[in-house]
């Protein structure tokens, strides 16, 4: 004989997180994020970890210190893929030049910050939570916005549930989704965010007990209704975004680690689900894949080649779907790496480098100048934009968000948009 307890168990599961069939809690309040604005905008960031060689991936070719600094990595001009003012891309980053020719690729040049690091967890601390006077810094630069758009939604509770934030990689989730109030969620495949994982019978037998309690219950008939009603909806939702996800094409995607990342999140930008913060994993853990020491040249073409081939498809899914307008991508590394190669044929922690931006609203192209050989920091190119400017001008022009309270200070921003 059900009891009010039995009841109260299966309703439970049908309305939260429950034993029954597991329904992630985002999956809840889907109905209120699937009648959010289409027309959010969405920031995807790219972790290059171990410090990637600016030099060799936007390359000076004619800069005859350059050269002589670089007697066995320096490449050649019949190598590059040449741009403007005399330099030209690694020739690994073939695949994404038509999103250069189409206008939808920025490369800002000489991207790093005062005083740098050459170690790469404080390097990168700095880069993630846009603090460098802060060494016991706890929270990212996007873990603060996350805070920030939680605080802003808590009048309305089912807003205030949901995440705003997904990270895509194996690695422990980065320091820059951090925040205080709601974590980022990790998910790696799209069905891990959204399926029952109990699969279809779960929610028949959701559906079966709640009849059950239906019939033996004879108060709060009411509650019983929004109960079967909310779960209902749950399931209609869940049916929306299963067809969804299922239509995104991986074979269209790199079969690679980034590849398939990043087809991930194609497939939750699609869904529509108010997710706008992605942060996706190029390079693994400290010290990273980019750490290239030694025998430099064929590693670092593989990952340049993975960089692009991975960002090109991107590109190509999101145009498919008329969804380019409203993504921005951007990479970032703890570091460049030295003007100069080591004896072991590659190069060590050095400061600036470029930083890659992608996107259907931006200003394609190159943004600023190389950054002058003869001019030293750390081993490397000197700095001349900070990379807070850049965080400033997505906060401020792209999230609609205003960069102050997330950065601490005002930061001129940088010429990305219209």
């Amino acid at each position: 004989m059900w009891t009010r307890r039995d009841f109260l168990k299966v309703s439970g599961a049908a309305v939260a997180v429950g034993a029954t069939a597991p329904i992630p809690a985002v999956l809840a309040h889907t109905g209120t994020q699937l009648s959010r604005a289409k027309d959010e905008t969405i920031l995807v960031a790219v972790q290059m970890a171990g410090g990637n060689d600016g030099l060799n991936t936007v390359v000076p070719y004619e800069d005859d210190h350059y050269h002589r600094q670089r007697p066995t990595l320096a490449l050649r001009e019949a190598e590059v893929i040449k741009l403007q003012d005399a330099v030209g891309f690694h020739p690994a980053l073939r695949p994404w030049m038509e999103l250069w020719e189409g206008g939808h690729l920025a490369v800002v040049q000489g991207v790093g910050y005062p005083n740098p690091s050459g170690a790469h967890e404080r390097s990168m601390e700095i880069w993630q939570t846009a603090r460098p006077e802060d060494p016991l810094g706890e929270t990212g630069w996007l873990g603060r916005l996350l805070d920030h758009w939680f605080e802003e939604s808590l009048p309305d509770h089912a807003q205030g549930a949901t995440t705003r934030g997904v990270f895509t990689g194996r690695i422990p989730v980065p320091t820059t989704m951090l925040g205080h109030h709601r974590p980022a969620v990790r998910c790696q495949k799209p069905e891990e965010l959204f399926a029952f994982p109990a699969g279809r019978d779960a929610l028949q037998n959701l559906r079966e007990g709640l009849a059950r309690a239906s019939s033996r219950l004879t108060t709060s008939a009411s509650l019983l209704d929004r109960v079967a009603a909310a779960r209902e909806q749950a399931a209609r939702d869940l049916g929306r975004l299963e067809a969804v996800l299922s239509s995104v094409r991986h074979e269209d995607f790199p079969d690679t680690y980034f590849g398939q990342q990043l087809a991930c999140v194609t497939a939750l930008i699609r869904a529509d689900l108010g997710i706008r913060i992605f942060c996706v994993d190029l390079g693994g853990t400290e010290p990273g894949s980019f750490d290239t020491h030694a025998l430099q040249a064929a590693n670092h073409g593989a990952l340049l080649g993975e960089l692009a081939s991975g960002l090109a498809a991107f590109g190509r899914a999101l145009q498919r779907d008329r969804l380019l307008e409203r993504v921005v991508v951007y990479t970032y590394s703890e570091f460049g790496r030295t003007i100069r190669e080591n004896g072991r044929k590659g190069t060590d922690h050095g400061s600036a480098a470029p930083v890659f931006v992608m996107g259907g609203a931006i200003h394609g192209g190159l943004i600023g100048k190389h950054p002058p050989l003869d001019q030293v920091e750390n081993g490397g190119v000197k700095h001349q934009v900070d990379f807070r400017s850049l965080y400033a001008t997505f906060l401020n022009r792209w999230l609609g968000v205003p960069s102050q309270p997330i950065l601490g200070s005002q930061f001129s921003e940088v010429p990305l948009f219209t």
